[in-house]
């Protein structure tokens, strides 16, 4: 069965982000951000509630996009449907460099579903171990919107200057500092009081976009008061922008992410085939890898899980020891938690759900569940055994006898807790994505479980009678 953490399903919001060429004006960004919020609206139609774009907050040839749905008891498509065809359409945005759209899961912030951190101080092995993953990634069927974190930022413009020719044409260098300054950052020329406060005037040279061109025709007074052609005395080229510099514990580190189609593959299967192909120990042995984002979420959650039902378990197991004075007694109670998980299992195969979270949570309340039907039907035999029937009486007979008696008790214990969590696993009266599996599990499980708890639990008690019968014998 495939697991993830948090499916998205119901889910209310979607995300894109649009990156430029780098070195973008805000404006030409903003240009094309409008295009995509026109796409925006097209796709989604009645079912948008806003579109939130933030131009240039980082960058200037970056922004990204906040998609709020309507309600989804409200829409006529699901959140996935319409990420499809936004995802399709994409491509219509011929001037974006990149344009990604993804979901964010409910449940806690837990990153991008695939997050591979490459570690190690050989930035030629880390680059290269990290080209590789990224095209290992984007051949994976159910993964898409591969980023990295190591992407070259905005170019710049570098003004080399020959002093040599500075002092010839006597020009200072300092004149020179101030001109650029002012073609790039502006200077502050004066002020002037309102009210409380003081507002700066600065002033700026060129049209503000500061390009090659333009500082090529900017001139420089020397200290004859003559303009000079900054192109004399220097040589003016472009430089491509430097990537952030990432850490891990000291460590320079890239990070390689992805988000997974739930329908397709799952963030386990992603991240195992992927570092399988990768091969660190052979190809990169410089590098360590390290999980995060969803993948590292769904293996602490599964251990936390693994915790909280092995101590659930010898709770209950040590509570029963003391009810039942028995130490085999209790593991034929305990024996009917393995068959209700069958139904779980069953359940969500059949109805084709994935395993969650709250699956496993609805799991775990399961137990006591199925262990109250199982503790009322051991307690009826052991009082039957010692109370009513006379000493003649066969095991097979009180036995029966027993689970007759409490054949109504059973089921309507299994009736009434059905009837509170039936409706919510298929959404009667509303749905909740977020509970729906919990529901679904705990219905499920307690079904297959009570009818198993019928039939198979007295003959585990009659195995368990003969046995401790015959151990009685054995030892005399």
């Amino acid at each position: 069965m495939k697991f993830v953490l948090f499916p998205a399903i119901g889910v209310d919001t979607i995300s894109a982000r649009l990156q430029m060429p780098a070195g973008s004006s805000l404006e030409h960004t903003e240009s094309v951000s409008e295009q995509i919020e026109t796409l925006i609206t097209e796709v989604v139609g009645e079912d948008l509630e806003s579109v939130t774009s933030n131009v240039g907050k980082y960058f200037t040839h970056v922004a990204r996009f906040t998609i709020e749905l309507s309600p989804s008891s409200e829409r006529s498509q699901t959140s996935k449907a319409l990420l499809k065809q936004l995802k399709a359409r994409a491509g219509e945005i011929t001037l974006a460099e990149k344009l990604k759209f993804s979901i964010r899961r409910p449940g806690p912030p837990q990153g991008e579903d695939v997050e591979i951190n490459l570690v190690g101080s050989d930035n030629i092995q880390r680059q290269s171990a990290a080209n590789q993953l990224e095209q290992i990634l984007s051949s994976i069927d159910g993964l898409d919107n591969v980023n990295r974190d190591d992407e070259p930022g905005k170019a710049r413009i570098e003004v080399v200057l020959d002093f040599e020719k500075m002092a010839r044409l006597e020009i200072d260098f300092p004149v020179v500092n101030q001109y650029l300054k002012t073609a790039f950052t502006g200077i502050d020329v004066t002020d002037m009081r309102d009210g409380q406060n003081d507002v700066n005037f600065r002033i700026y040279f060129g049209d503000g976009q500061h390009s090659q061109d333009f500082i090529q025709s900017l001139k420089v007074n020397n200290k004859k008061g003559h303009l000079i052609p900054i192109s004399q005395f220097s040589i003016i080229r472009q430089i491509e922008g430097e990537p952030d510099f990432n850490h891990f514990n000291g460590q320079r580190s890239t990070l390689v992410s992805g988000s997974v189609d739930d329908e397709i593959t799952t963030v386990g299967s992603v991240m195992d085939e992927a570092l399988e192909r990768l091969d660190l120990s052979s190809n990169f042995p410089n590098i360590r890898v390290i999980g995060e984002g969803g993948a590292k979420e769904t293996t602490q959650s599964m251990d936390s899980f693994k915790r909280a039902f092995v101590m659930a378990i010898f709770g209950i197991f040590l509570l029963l020891v003391l009810l039942f004075n028995s130490y085999t007694q209790p593991l034929l109670v305990l024996s009917a938690i393995p068959f209700s998980v069958i139904g779980v299992i069953w359940a969500f195969f059949l109805h084709g759900e994935t395993l969650s979270f709250f699956a496993i949570l609805g799991t775990l309340a399961l137990v006591g569940v199925i262990v109250n039907d199982s503790l009322v039907l051991v307690s009826h035999l052991n009082y039957l055994k010692e109370k009513v029937l006379d000493a003649t009486a066969s095991a097979h007979e009180f036995i029966i006898k027993g689970a007759k008696d409490r054949l109504r008790a059973v089921v309507l214990t299994t009736l009434t807790t059905l009837a509170g969590v039936i409706p919510l696993a298929y959404g009667i009266g509303g749905t909740d994505y977020i509970l729906q599996p919990m529901a679904l599990s705990l219905g499920y499980g307690l079904i297959f479980g009570t009818v198993m708890t019928l039939v198979l639990l007295p003959c585990l008690y009659l195995i368990n009678y003969d046995f401790v019968n015959w151990v009685k014998r054995f030892t005399k």
